[in-house]
């Protein structure tokens, strides 16, 4: 899904429905409320109309509204946050709270959405990521060198610190850390299920770059990226609280830059010994068109000099997200497409290697 800031109030009724539709029903009922309330209201659509970026829309303002509920603003609308009282409402209407919150909020708003980018550091997705680390792991036997492009705050980087357990029919299969604080779950849909490193594949470096890197030592960033998970999973902010202690008691290299233009420079400073994977996931749908061209072109280009792996966690065209392994080398690329997924890791449907 790619979204148009500034757009007619058409077209904003139109991408909210959308995301509401394909995002968060079945996934998130407060956000499904206030999604389609939302996609009707010709003041909020004209709110949405002034945040000027190619980002998704929807996630900004739900995100901005949560984060000043995080921080500490005072309004009825706190009684249907999860995150704000130990007993929300599930029965009365939310969104008259939740528009009288935006209007009276209507500055502040914008000036988030204006300047913040939707980084939602979803460590479930790791659970998609390792069964791919295993196939790289598996043809290269090198160490790996790995840089993910649109990290936030670079918390699946730490991946193999996690504890995985994969369900598939009536069996398990448990992986990584039996003592991490970060449990993960993932249920493996269809005949076929992927192969898991164990050991964990070695590691040479973790480097996350993004355009505003998130510092989870800084309590407006965090705030930002607790603001993005969805209030009425408890889950997912019970995984984020855990990834946050692991990520600070083992710090990141993350890099602020465009992740196109500063890939000559990460790429070329992996050592000689490693393999280059580079990752990303839901970064593409924030892009133009023309700038994805630009990345894969980019990595083409910079596989001349030595093969690099690519992890593609992105949701574009199909109805689900899709998991791809890309290879470039030689100026050129192969596509190996691996599952589609649940956008936030949980479930995958793999149609890869199998041995």
């Amino acid at each position: 899904m790619t979204y148009v800031a500034g757009a007619p109030l058409s077209d904003q009724a139109e991408r909210m429905a959308a995301w509401t539709d394909k995002v968060a029903r079945g996934n998130t009922l407060l956000y499904t409320r206030l999604g389609d309330a939302t996609s009707k209201d010709a003041d909020l659509l004209a709110m949405l109309s002034e945040i000027p970026q190619q980002q998704p829309v929807p996630l900004l303002l739900f995100g901005a509204v949560h984060q000043l509920l995080l921080n500490g603003a005072q309004h009825p609308l706190r009684e249907f946050y999860a995150t704000c009282t130990d007993t929300p409402d599930p029965v009365s209407d939310p969104f008259p709270a939740f528009k009288e919150f935006v209007m009276d909020n209507y500055d502040a708003i914008v000036e988030i959405a204006a300047t913040r980018q939707v980084q939602t550091n979803e460590v479930a997705r790791s659970s998609l990521f390792l069964p791919a680390y295993r196939i790289i792991a598996r043809r290269t036997n090198r160490p790996m060198w790995i840089i993910e492009v649109g990290s936030s705050a670079g918390l699946t980087l730490l991946f193999d610190r996690w504890h995985y357990t994969y369900h598939h029919g009536h069996s398990s299969v448990e992986i990584g850390d039996p003592e991490s604080p970060v449990r993960l779950e993932c249920i493996v849909r269809g005949p076929q299920r992927p192969l898991f490193p164990d050991p964990m594949p070695d590691i040479a470096a973790r480097i996350g770059v993004d355009l505003d890197p998130i510092d989870i030592n800084n309590p407006d960033d965090e705030s930002w990226i607790r603001g993005l998970v969805w209030p009425d999973r408890p889950d997912r902010h019970k995984r984020l609280s855990a990834a946050i202690s692991v990520a600070k008691a083992h710090p990141l290299t993350l890099v602020e830059g465009d992740a196109i233009d500063c890939l000559e420079e990460q790429v070329g400073a992996a050592s000689d010994d490693s393999v280059v994977v580079i990752n990303h996931s839901h970064v593409l749908n924030q892009l133009p068109a023309e700038r994805r061209e630009d990345f894969t072109v980019e990595l083409d280009r910079l596989s001349q000099d030595r093969p690099i792996w690519r992890i593609s966690n992105e949701w574009l065209t199909h109805s689900n997200p899709q998991l791809d392994l890309i290879r470039h080398f030689g100026n050129s690329h192969q596509i190996e497409g691996l599952a589609d997924v649940h956008h936030h890791g949980e479930w995958i449907s793999w149609r890869g290697p199998t041995r």
